[in-house]
């Protein structure tokens, strides 16, 4: 027997990409994300979904949505601690990296969230460069919430060592 409990999706039309792009999320986030659009608030919103990414959308670039939940069949989290991100930038298409740190990853999800990014985010990334981002053509930053967990656990566990 399938379990059936209700879905909240949203999906956005954002600026300069030609398809919406449909979010499978908690109600919370769905809440979160609605009230946003309908406030008009500017900067960046942080969200998870249930397929088990975490994103950081600019709320200048979204367009419209369309907020909707239906009965559905359990969907299971995809739990993945992948080190991949993916940028989507203003004019261009989605272009995917790979973080070399998960604490510098979810640093910058911090930043975004709290304004403290002064319009540039860096990246290291695995292959030993730096990535530097103009916050303001990063419409959305995409990334697995498992590995940006991981970075968020690294820090407090820093952070506790140095109390003692």
């Amino acid at each position: 027997m399938e379990v059936q409990n209700r879905g909240f999706y949203f999906r956005l039309w954002l600026t300069s990409i030609s398809s919406p792009i449909l979010f499978p999320a908690a109600e919370a986030a769905w809440k979160r994300v609605k009230r946003a659009i309908e406030s008009n608030r500017e900067g960046f919103i942080i969200f998870a979904v249930r397929d088990g990414r975490t994103y950081a959308l600019n709320l200048h670039y979204v367009q419209m949505g369309e907020f909707f939940s239906e009965e559905e069949p359990f969907i299971e989290t995809a739990n993945q601690r992948s080190s991949e991100i993916r940028l989507y930038l203003a004019g261009r298409g989605a272009e995917a990296f790979r973080s070399a740190d998960p604490k510098e990853l979810a640093a910058a999800f911090t930043a975004l969230q709290t304004g403290s990014h002064e319009g540039v985010l860096t990246f290291s990334e695995k292959n030993g460069s730096t990535l530097m981002v103009r916050t303001n053509e990063l419409m959305l930053l995409e990334s697995w919430t498992e590995y940006v967990e991981d970075g968020f656990r690294q820090a407090l566990e820093e952070k506790r060592s140095q109390k003692e």
